[in-house]
Formats: C-alpha cells, sequence, structure tokens
C-alpha cells in the first residue's frame, strides 16, 4: 500500500489530527482522514485552528482576529466652525475673532496599544474666513474718546495649522462599525494670511492707514468622537466630530502710515469645532 503525505491540524483545544490537507484559506481547512483517505472530506473553521502543518514541514499559523479595534491611517475633511471670543465680532475690541467657517483637511493615524486604548495623532489645515462686516458698523461716527470719525479698511483671512496627539478609546460595534473616543494634547499656529488694513480718520479729518499682521502659537485640549463604517476588510468610511479649545499668545505688528511701527501681544481664546467625513484604512 502506498503510504499518503500526512499533514497535520492543531486545534485550539489542544488534540492534534492527522490528515491529508486538501485545500486551506484564512477561513477554513477541507481535509480527509490519514487512516481513512476515503472517506468523505471534513472542513474546519481556522476559528478553532492555532496552525497546520504540511507535509512539505511547511507550518501555516491561524492568527485569532480581536475584538478590539486596532490601527489606521486615513484622511477627514469637513467644516470648521470657530466658536466663542475667536467667532465673536465686536466693533469696538480689535481683539475679536471675526472668523467664519471653513473646509479644513486632517491627516490622522492611530495604533493600538492595548485592547480598547489606542495612541492617536493627526495633523490638519485650514483657513478661516473673516466676517469684517461688523468691525466697521462704527464707520461715520465719532467713538466713544470722541477721537476718531470713521473707520474703513478690510481684514485678511486666518489660516492655521495644528498637530494633536493622545490616547483613545476603540470598540467594535457588530462587524461592521467601529468607534473612537480621542481626547488629544493639540498645538496650534495661526495667522492672518496678509496685511490687515485699517484707516482711521479722525475728527480733524486726518487720516492714518495702519497695515496690520497678526501671529500666534497656542495649545490645547482636542475631544472627538469618529465612527467607522466597514466597506471591506480595510477600508472604512465614517462620520467625525471634534472641539479643540486652545489658549494662544498672538503677536502683532501694526505699520502705520507715517513710518511708526508698533509691536504687542495678548492672549487669545481659540475655539474650533470641527464634523466632517474621514476615509480610513484599518490594519
Amino acid at each position: 500500500m502506498e503510504l499518503l503525505a500526512q499533514d497535520k491540524i492543531f486545534l485550539k483545544s489542544g488534540d492534534t489530527l492527522s490528515v491529508i490537507i486538501s485545500e486551506h484559506d484564512k477561513k477554513s481547512v477541507n481535509y480527509t482522514s490519514y487512516d481513512d483517505p476515503e472517506f468523505n472530506t471534513q472542513t474546519l473553521s481556522t476559528d478553532q485552528i492555532t496552525k497546520i502543518q504540511l507535509s512539505n514541514g511547511k507550518v501555516i499559523h491561524f492568527k485569532k482576529s480581536s475584538k478590539y479595534p486596532g490601527s489606521y491611517v486615513g484622511i477627514y475633511l469637513g467644516e470648521a466652525v470657530p466658536v466663542g471670543d475667536f467667532a465673536h465680532a465686536e466693533a469696538n475690541d480689535e481683539r475679536s475673532g471675526f472668523a467664519e467657517s471653513k473646509a479644513f483637511l486632517s491627516f490622522e493615524g492611530r495604533m493600538r496599544v492595548f485592547r480598547i486604548i489606542g495612541a492617536q495623532a493627526d495633523v490638519s489645515v485650514g483657513a478661516f474666513g473673516v466676517d469684517s462686516g461688523p468691525y466697521f458698523e462704527y464707520e461715520n461716527k465719532i467713538d466713544t474718546a470722541g477721537n476718531i470719525k470713521s473707520v474703513s479698511g478690510k481684514l485678511s483671512d486666518y489660516q492655521y495649522g495644528t498637530f494633536s496627539i493622545g490616547p483613545d478609546l476603540g470598540f467594535n460595534l457588530g462587524r461592521k462599525f467601529k468607534v473612537f473616543l480621542p481626547i488629544q494634547l493639540s498645538f496650534i499656529s495661526i495667522g492672518t494670511k496678509g496685511d490687515d488694513e485699517i484707516t482711521y480718520t479722525d475728527i480733524n479729518n486726518i487720516t492714518t492707514t495702519i497695515n496690520r499682521s497678526s501671529r500666534g502659537v497656542g495649545s490645547g485640549l482636542a475631544i472627538g468622537v469618529k465612527l467607522d463604517y466597514m466597506m471591506g476588510k480595510h477600508l472604512a468610511l465614517g462620520v467625525s466630530a471634534k472641539a479643540q479649545d486652545y489658549e494662544v499668545v498672538m503677536k502683532v505688528q501694526e505699520r502705520y502710515s507715517n513710518g511708526t511701527n508698533i509691536d504687542y501681544q495678548w492672549n487669545q481664546s481659540v475655539l474650533f469645532f470641527y464634523a466632517g467625513l474621514n476615509l480610513h484604512y484599518h490594519f
């Protein structure tokens, strides 16, 4: 009798089967008994198997799929909405933010550290429009000190970049949905894309033009939630929302038409709320 090549199946129960494997993939192994190869072909799910050893000596391990979310990289695109002082427009306060919402783009990644805990980081870039109207609402009016007759000009948009990193919690909701709850330390660099150009006319009809640039850096806390829907084994489409609160030191330079330059700074509260879609590749 011709001896048949022997394969082995190592079960998670601790048992070992001597078999002849006819076919195998990531989901199942088809085999017949080594002692009775004429018997009907049997199938075992790889969930029951730790590894198989083929007759040629090759060993194939079957890893148990984790019930916890793993790692991903991806992009996040949506609307960034300024709130708080940064979005507040007060005609008599030069420190008002005057910011309006615009689109932003974020590149992000997550690495699982332990079970539900992961480390998440992202880099965002974007811009904020400026609502310049309220700043000039006292045009052709005398200010409370009786010095300024009118103000006119234009305000520049802001541009910004952020870097955020911190822990997050991840959960699987069934087989298709993954939820992430990041809490991050975030850093921001922000400034006007161009110069503000402000023209003051005093009660003596003397006009002064000021070109003003603003730059700032700061740090704060970012809290978010992400929901991913798995469209395949690796690719996921989801929705995300995040709030980022910063305390920013704004440095300002004002250049007057008479040749005078004035530098000063103040602390600016900058609070953003983000919402949009994310596309992730899960490992």
